[in-house]
């Protein structure tokens, strides 16, 4: 490509200058992110990056990835790496990885618009901490998104640095080809595809520095964008004919081939919602506060550490150059809503969900840029300068206090997963090879039982080499008609995952539930929970024959507590509690009264009364009803009362006058 020496000279990159404005884009990038990062685990689909990566090695998370990234395994397989050691570590990158973009952003859009270095400035700060994406916690899934933002950056920088007319030839078409090699960054990851077709703006914007206008820009424009437009249809050739779909299919054809003029309609209103949800809707959530005083401490720290040096660097910012003229606004405006429009490509067409929650906000990565630069051609429309730069600094501020709120909400179920792991192998010891361990709904917001499998199988089956999992977790309504239908204790469940495997029978299945602040149960059709548990759906209950807990091994020692897991959660009920029910299922009970003598030494009780029903059984079988009706009186609700009565009548092993006697006392029989 022949290069115009006659182009005048570009801005240089501000590699080394306006070490305030890079500062505090860190500063609220660590105040957003980094905070929460020494109490922060592992969440969702990384599980199975960091599992695989622990049996199969990098190659192992290539292969793993491959059938529906099969360019970006090497992108998930370095932060597995990082995170399969210290968890810490795939979160620390994340976080310089963002920063690390937001600063890219601002060089970007300081050398295409170099006399508009404070609305640079201020779509940075917007970039970084943008909070329509939240899940900046899953820091292996999204460590090949960051990168390859950062990538489409640098491809646009070298583009820029190609035509500087004081470099040589050499080097000219040394930047070209950097510049286009990073172009290919689309194929590991569709979502910044769009990015590509909004290349030639930014173009046009490089070349206009030039003293170029008219016809001639925009032959130039055309013709430098050529290489990069050949990767693009390259792209979308690979992607439809060869590649096609293999996870998400193309919705919009099934809606426009049905009804054509019905599915444009539908299109066009999924466009209209979706840039208001990005562009408005984003900020509105900002405005979203803590509900408890104790929280309210801690987020009222972040804003003010936020707000104020945003507010100082903003106005001196602001302060050192004219006003923006309201034709440059309305160029960041039309630009924005541009790279939005060509953002959404991806997901309108496969018809894929985006919101502002977990977890289809994802998508929302690919609008970043559109909505920084929409954010601030729009403020820049207010005349009055304290307005504009107060109004984002209180988004920005706002923003970081949104992601601490975020932030919390991951830390949590942290807290919650440890629990239910440790409560887990409290009660079940150990277990035969091949269980399948099945939960009616999940309290989890970040996990599913994919996603949960892994973790699983660290615990009970350290000793695997393989991907063949030796246990499965596995949500009830996926299967529930299975369940209900079965009559065969040999018929096969299959639960694969990528490269990962799982093949039982419908026979090694312990149903259980967790719903805190409850202990987890493991239920069977003996439980007393299915007379009385609002959250078992009606499916469950009638499928609960099927929960064979003949498959935990009662007399095992306990397996080790994983040291990835941290340390071991404190909820003394909880873990009298398993060792009360296990003592139960081995009909320990003298243990049980052991256990029963620490709860009431210790004035423990349970947030279910409910929970009551091993030591009450065991009062009843050693014959001290009136300890035993002293219990019954915990059953207040009319349907504790009847869960009560129902699952005493069933009681096995009881002899009839034992059995009335308890009843009468606990006031389910008259006298």
């Amino acid at each position: 490509m022949k290069i115009d020496k006659t182009l005048n000279d570009p801005v240089k990159i501000p590699l080394k200058k306006h070490w305030l404005e890079s500062g505090l884009i860190f500063w609220l990038a660590l105040l957003s992110f980094g905070v929460f990062i020494p109490l922060l685990g592992i969440y969702s689909d990384d599980w199975p990056f960091l599992y695989v990566f622990s049996k199969a090695g990098y190659q192992g998370v290539i292969d793993f990835i491959a059938w529906v990234r099969p360019f970006a395994g090497w992108l998930f397989a370095i932060p597995s790496a990082l995170s399969y050691r210290s968890f810490w570590a795939a979160h620390v990158l994340l976080l310089l990885l963002r920063f690390g973009d937001a600063l890219l952003f601002y060089w970007m859009l300081r050398v295409l618009w170099p006399r508009h270095r404070g609305s640079a400035f201020f779509a940075a700060l917007v970039f970084v901490v943008f909070p329509s994406f939240k899940q900046q916690a899953l820091a292996v899934e999204y460590f090949p998104h960051f990168v390859l933002f950062g990538a489409y950056f640098l491809s646009i920088l070298f583009m820029v640095k190609a035509l500087d007319a004081q470099i040589s030839l050499k080097k000219a078409w040394l930047y070209w080809g950097l510049s286009w090699l990073l172009t290919w960054g689309i194929f590991p990851l569709e979502y910044f595809f769009g990015l590509e077709l909004i290349r030639p703006v930014f173009l046009a914007a490089a070349l206009r520095n030039h003293g170029l206008g008219g016809k001639r820009l925009l032959s130039q424009t055309l013709r430098r964008w050529l290489p990069y437009l050949a990767v693009v249809v390259f792209f979308l050739f690979w992607r439809v004919f060869i590649f096609q779909f293999p996870s998400y299919q193309p919705g919009l054809i099934d809606l426009l081939r049905a009804d054509f003029w019905q599915g444009v309609l539908t299109l066009v209103r999924q466009v209209f919602s979706t840039l208001g949800l990005v562009t408005f809707g984003t900020w509105l959530q900002v405005f979203t506060f803590p509900a408890s005083l104790k929280t309210l401490l801690p987020y009222a720290v972040l804003t003010a550490a936020a707000l104020l040096p945003t507010i100082w660097l903003l106005r001196r910012t602001a302060a050192e150059e004219a006003p923006p003229a309201q034709r440059f606004a309305l160029e960041w405006i039309g630009i924005g809503l541009l790279a939005m429009l060509t953002g959404g490509i991806p997901f309108w067409v496969t018809q894929f969900e985006i919101s502002l929650n977990f977890p289809w906000d994802r998508p929302t990565l690919s609008f970043f840029v559109g909505a920084a630069l929409t954010t601030i051609g729009l403020l820049n429309l207010i005349p009055q300068r304290w307005l504009r730069t107060g109004l984002l600094s209180l988004l920005i501020a706002l923003s970081v206090g949104l992601h601490f709120q975020n932030a919390l909400t991951y830390y949590r179920e942290w807290e919650s997963l440890r629990s239910f792991y440790w409560q887990l192998t409290r009660r079940i010891p150990a277990m035969e090879t091949g269980t399948l361990l099945v939960l009616d709904g999940t309290p989890f917001h970040y996990h599913v039982d994919r996603f949960m499998t892994p973790v699983l199988n660290w615990i009970y089956a350290p000793e695997l080499k393989t991907l063949t999992y030796s246990y499965s977790h596995l949500g009830f309504y996926k299967f529930e008609d299975t369940y209900l239908k079965a009559s065969d204790p040999g018929q096969v469940i299959t639960r694969n995952y990528g490269t990962t495997r799982f093949e039982t029978t419908i026979a090694k299945s312990i149903f259980f539930t967790y719903n805190p602040p409850d202990c987890l149960h493991v239920v069977d059709s003996g439980s007393i929970y299915q007379y009385d548990y609002a959250d078992f759906s009606g499916g469950f209950k009638r499928a609960l024959s099927w929960s064979n807990l003949g498959l935990i091994k009662t007399g095992a020692a306990p397996v080790k507590w994983p040291n990835f897991l941290g340390k071991i959660p404190g909820d003394p009920w909880c873990l009298l509690y398993q060792q009360a029910d296990l003592a139960r299922q081995r009909q320990d009970w003298e243990q049980i009264l052991g256990l029963y003598q620490q709860v009431t030494g210790s004035g423990l009780q349970p947030r279910n009364p409910l929970e009551w029903a091993p030591y009450l059984e065991a009062l009843i079988r050693a014959n001290r009803l009136e300890e035993a009706a002293v219990l019954t009186a915990e059953f207040k609700s009319d349907n504790e009362r009847n869960a009560l009565c129902a699952w005493m009548e069933k009681l096995e092993g009881l002899g009839t006058d034992i059995r009335r006697a308890a009843l009468v006392t606990s006031g389910c029989r008259a006298p």
